[in-house]
């Protein structure tokens, strides 16, 4: 875990006995850098609330992809950087007190 100008990035902790992560984890997305679009996966291990957030290199929010209850499992959501310029963005994940965020590339 490290902090950027505010924002804190965490790859997610995982229990190492099971492999599950201890509350959610954000996975891999794919591609990164990206353009137009990247697909971000969220694995859940409990049924949560969660946001999903795409924020600025700033802190500020470009975009709510996504709020709600979410079951356990990995769940897909895309993000379309069309009318974005290019840049570091980061997809912040909040379920409950905690969170997550990690660093993408939009490159036009």
């Amino acid at each position: 875990v490290f902090d950027i100008e505010g924002i804190i990035i965490s790859d997610g902790a995982i229990d190492d006995e099971n492999n599950l992560p201890d509350q959610f984890a954000i996975l891999n997305h794919y591609p990164n850098p990206f353009n137009p679009k990247t697909t971000i996966s969220v694995e859940m291990n409990a049924k949560e609330v969660a946001t999903i957030q795409i924020v600025d290199i700033s802190g500020r929010l470009v975009e709510t992809l996504y709020s709600g209850q979410l079951d356990n499992g990995i769940h897909e959501f895309e993000w379309n950087g069309t009318h974005h310029v290019s840049g570091v963005y980061f997809i912040k994940v909040q379920s409950g007190d905690s969170f997550q965020t990690r660093k993408m590339i939009l490159l036009k």
